[in-house]
Order: structure tokens, then sequence, then C-alpha cells
């Protein structure tokens, strides 16, 4: 395990309070997961809603100033290991399709072996669903997607 809670809430507290350490971090992970982005844009962005891209992309953020903070550096994304870790995450995932969201991503946490982390993502998409704002609500599908992605990326990030 590398990413630890501490660094994940300090990472939001300073996000919360500096508009231009947000785009710090926006510009560090555009900058070092180029390749990653423009298949995130390109292939996901088509399945979810424009509240759910700025949420992927914020999430996305977080996770790479995590690593970057924890470790140092962050190597960039290989899109083919993406695709196969991807792949790997929906057939957990779906394996427990009619179970609770919560039920669901637990063979998800055995597998990464990042709980702050994946922890961090599941706790922004359940309150995310919840939220009755139209600017922030992401609907089942959306949230789905976004978890697959960002384990997928977690689990590459910190492999």
């Amino acid at each position: 395990m590398i990413i630890q809670e501490k660094t994940v809430e300090d990472i939001l507290e300073k996000v919360s309070e500096s508009e231009a350490y947000g785009e710090e971090i926006r510009k560090r992970f555009n900058e070092g997961q180029e390749d990653f982005l423009a298949y995130v844009e390109r292939e996901v962005y088509s399945l979810i809603s424009d509240p759910e891209k700025d949420l992927l992309l914020f999430i996305l953020y977080v996770l790479n100033e995590c690593m970057q903070l924890e470790k140092g550096a962050v190597q960039p994304i290989v899109l083919t290991d993406y695709f196969d870790a991807e792949e790997k995450m929906w057939q957990l995932y779906e394996e427990g399709i009619k179970k609770p969201f919560k039920e669901r991503v637990t063979p998800i946490f055995d597998l990464v072996d990042e709980e702050e982390a994946l922890a961090f993502v599941e706790d922004v998409l359940v309150d995310a669903e919840q939220e009755e704002d139209e600017d922030v609500h992401i609907d089942e599908a959306g949230k789905d997607v976004i978890w697959n992605v960002c384990a997928a990326f977690t689990y590459l990030l910190t492999k």
C-alpha cells in the first residue's frame, strides 16, 4: 500500500483552499498522463454526463497527485497495460452486479491493495450519487464507469 489517508486529506484540503493548487495538479496530470487523458476523452467521455466527466477528472487528478507525493514521481500509464487492467476491473465488478455497490467493489479492494485510494473513490462516488444538485449528481451507470476507470488507474499507478 502506497497512498495514505493523510495524503488524500491534505490534497483535498489544499484543493478546497486554493484554486491555483487545483490548477497545478490538473496541469501535472495533463502533462504526465497525456496518452491516458486522450483515451479518456475519446472513449470514456461518450459514456458519461458532463458532471460525471468533471468528477472523473477530479478523482484522477487527486489520485495522480497522491502518487506524486508518496512516490516522488508518476510514470505515464501505458495504454495496453491500462486496457488489461480495466478489463480485469470490469470482470470483477460485474461478477457481483446484482449486489449493492459496496459489495461489488470488495474484490477490487482485495486485488488492488490500495485501501485509502479506493476508499476515496468510493466515498466520492457514493456522495455524488446521493447529491440532489444536478451539477454534481451522477447516475448508476456513470458511477460504474468512473469506478472502473479509477480502479484500473490506481492499480497501474501503484503496481
